[in-house]
């Protein structure tokens, strides 16, 4: 995602049979992370389909819930984040982060970004009501631009966790 993004773009640029101001991305798990941070950086991509991205993606940080800071910040899973977000499992913690996940999507607006993430039951690790919390709090962001926000029409399914 974040090495083919880019010649992708162009590509879509520069092909006549592709409408390059209606490109979107989709991503799931650590894709799902990628993708996010693809679409708040970059202005070409029209919207975006975030799936189960779980902690480091569009999940709150700071939502004791499911995946957390310290489980893709730890010393054996280096892999998943850049080195100056592994601090945060540890001297410092994820209070320490200057930033959370509804700021990464409120950077995409106003172009659409379409959160899932499962099932609020079963599938925990993801946190479906921590990326659901991410979106509404990008909300604002969205109608300052002129969008309309959402929000839920019923707190029914979101009183549990």
């Amino acid at each position: 995602m974040g090495v083919g993004r880019e010649p992708c773009s162009r590509l879509f640029e520069t092909d006549r049979s592709v409408d390059a101001k209606r490109v979107g991305l989709e991503g799931h798990s650590r894709y799902g992370k990628a993708t996010i941070v693809a679409m708040a950086y970059d202005q070409r991509f029209a919207i975006a389909f975030i799936s189960s991205s779980g902690e480091g993606g569009a999940k709150l940080h700071r939502r004791n819930w499911g995946e957390l800071v310290e489980n893709v910040a730890a010393p054996n899973e280096y892999h998943w984040m850049a080195g100056n977000f592994l601090k945060y499992s540890g001297p410092l913690n994820v209070n320490d982060l200057p930033v959370d996940s509804h700021e990464l999507v409120a950077l995409c607006a106003p172009r659409p970004v379409f959160l899932s993430a499962g099932a609020t039951e079963g599938d925990g690790w993801v946190d479906a009501k921590g990326t659901f919390l991410a979106g509404v709090g990008a909300g604002p962001v969205y109608k300052l631009l002129g969008k309309r926000i959402w929000g839920p029409r019923s707190s029914q399914p979101w009183n549990r966790h």
